[in-house]
């Protein structure tokens, strides 16, 4: 009966990452020149991990913004530390920035743990960016049930760091937004192939 209740692009979507599965698991077997095909997308995507760790790590600790709203950013987190309000009045001393306060009241949590800078609203970023490429691999997975696969799915999302001007890890509420609109998606896509998963929804 699940089978029945599958939209139908969730079973085109599921059908073609298993034709196409299939496909590089019997080129693969032919030892078939295309075969290089099926070992260097992987390494890509490792190459990929490699070069945004090796690049959002160091700037994680950067002492000086890195993005012209970082310092309102970290202003923001500072009042919600002094227990003052976010929404104000307009001053020459204060201008409040027009986002929702989740993600400055997040930032204050660890801020008041790793200390004041810009470290702790970046790792804010950093880790949400992280949890959207896990739950875009998890979907993959689900659909494919290829690990490969979910590996390159997440690979993608890595792509994108470039294409961004490199804002996964800046303090702002971007990502953070990324990361609560992508996990409730995902778990929808996979309570679609997986209904008796009633914690998802």
């Amino acid at each position: 009966m699940a089978e029945h209740r599958q939209p139908r692009v969730a079973k085109s979507y599921r059908t073609f990452l298993t034709q196409f599965g299939a496909k590089l698991m019997l080129v693969k077997q032919k030892k078939d020149p295309r075969t290089w095909v099926y070992f260097l997308l992987p390494g890509l995507v490792v190459f990929l991990f490699v070069c945004f760790f090796s690049v959002s790590l160091q700037r994680l600790s950067y002492p000086y913004e890195i993005e012209w709203i970082e310092g309102g950013v970290l202003h923001q987190v500072t009042r919600v530390l002094d227990g003052l309000p976010l929404y104000t009045q307009p001053s020459m001393d204060f201008i409040p920035a027009l986002y929702t306060p989740f993600y400055y009241y997040i930032s204050a949590f660890f801020t008041g743990i790793l200390g004041w800078g810009f470290f702790p609203l970046r790792l804010v970023s950093f880790c949400a960016s992280i949890g959207v490429m896990c739950s875009i691999g998890w979907v993959v997975y689900e659909y494919s049930r290829n690990r490969l696969f979910a590996f390159v799915g997440a690979g993608f999302i890595v792509a994108m760091y470039w294409f961004t001007d490199f804002w996964f890890d800046v303090a702002r509420v971007d990502s953070l937004w990324t990361f609560f609109l992508s996990v409730p998606l995902a778990c929808l896509l996979v309570y679609r192939i997986r209904p008796n998963l009633q914690l998802l929804v």
